[in-house]
């Protein structure tokens, strides 16, 4: 399985430069099996392993997109739009090239007829099969690795000389969570973690720096409303040694509760990153403001992955019933604010500090609102526990 690149172990690669290196395999078949229909149809076949529906779909996941949570229809739209991504940077590596050989294991990914009849229809078949099983596999595994990342191009993944055949366990081992229920959060973390290092992080932990870049949910720099609730973030930034960010508290319901202050600060407080290290490889981040309690970030992350959206509609009157509290009253309380019975509307929240709001309240009934239809939010939700609407400004 090796001889088609020259990286030495540690290796860092963007997901371009891994599918030019792949390319050599292809390439190599194209030499043997000439033709531009053949090019064509064993691209096609790459394009269907990596589909998320059909015959020869390694991952057939498409229909989550429709019905499953967010998780998996996150995921399921990550599968869809990285194995397109890939198709398009492989169309322009495959081109004829000369002198590799190796023997690759079959994984039983199943072939486009049209593709099946070229690998076979050749002198050389058992040669050209295993080149092109492992240029396919290779592929697979590099989608399945950036799964974890909404912005995978900038990703860049930890190789050796057999490729990305160092994930395969901890791939499947995921894929087993994803196929069978709603995955946890810290399942997508450490399938990013074993893509980009060496460095392992525990469960429970919601991102990690190593020594190439920085992981950590798309919210952290994002929009509350619109960023997806369990996919990373990559940044090239790594200052500090390789950790595991951890949540203060791993079972929220231990956190003390208290009711929304009386009065807070006259103007929203603003909040930094602060890291805290906690050894042997852990640190737990913390937004900290001058006139608040500090908000862990774990437990704010916690809170957006909970929290129901309310988004679109026709714009409405903003009027309302329910009880009014500002975003100040809430971050001024110590603990996690348990609201009574009924809908309480929080408003005017900028969304820079809807994160450290998320990490205030007890994470069972809140809806995050564009402000646009009062009737959507007002459904959102579940019945049971008290609904907290935040109303995005």
């Amino acid at each position: 399985m090796t001889g088609w690149n020259n990286w030495a172990v540690g290796a860092a690669v963007t997901a371009a430069e891994f599918v030019r290196s792949a390319g050599g395999l292809i390439g190599a078949v194209l030499v043997q099996v000439p033709g531009e229909q053949v090019r064509k149809d064993l691209l096609a076949g790459l394009a269907a392993s990596l589909a998320t529906t059909g015959r020869e779909s390694v991952l057939g996941v498409e229909h989550f997109e429709r019905t499953g949570d967010d998780r998996r229809r996150e995921l399921a739209w990550q599968a869809r739009v990285i194995g397109s991504g890939i198709t398009t940077l492989a169309e322009q590596s495959a081109v004829p090239v000369r002198g590799v050989a190796l023997r690759s294991n079959c994984e039983g990914h199943l072939w486009t007829p049209a593709a099946a009849t070229h690998l076979t229809r050749t002198p050389n078949a058992p040669a050209v099969m295993q080149l092109y099983n492992e240029w396919l596999h290779q592929l697979v595994l590099l989608r399945d690795a950036l799964l974890p990342f909404r912005n995978w191009e900038q990703v860049r993944l930890r190789v050796d000389e057999h490729g990305l055949r160092r994930i395969e366990d901890p791939r499947r081992a995921f894929l087993t969570d994803y196929l069978t229920r709603s995955p946890r959060h810290d399942v997508v973390v450490q399938l990013a973690a074993w893509a980009v290092s060496e460095f392992r992080v525990p469960q429970r932990a919601y991102g990690f720096r190593v020594e190439d870049g920085t992981a950590l949910p798309s919210v952290v720099t994002g929009s509350p409303l619109h960023s997806p609730r369990g996919l990373l973030d990559w940044s090239d930034a790594a200052d500090g040694e390789p950790t595991a960010f951890m949540p203060a508290v791993d079972d929220y319901l231990a956190i003390p509760t208290a009711d929304p202050a009386p009065s807070g600060p006259q103007r929203q407080p603003e909040y930094m990153l602060m890291e805290t290290a906690e050894g042997a490889g852990r640190s737990r981040l913390t937004l900290r403001s001058d006139h608040a309690p500090d908000v862990d970030l774990g437990q704010a992350l916690r809170g957006h992955r909970y929290a129901y959206l309310a988004v679109g509609g026709e714009p409405h009157a903003r009027e309302g019933s329910g009880s009014h509290y500002t975003a100040s009253q809430v971050l001024a309380a110590d603990g996690l604010v348990d609201f009574p019975s009924g809908t309480h509307l929080i408003d005017d929240v900028p969304a820079r500090t809807v994160l450290a709001l998320l990490g205030k309240i007890v994470p069972h009934n809140i809806v995050l609102w564009d402000g646009r239809d009062r009737t959507r939010a007002a459904g959102t939700g579940k019945a049971g526990p008290p609904r907290v609407v935040v109303r995005v400004a």
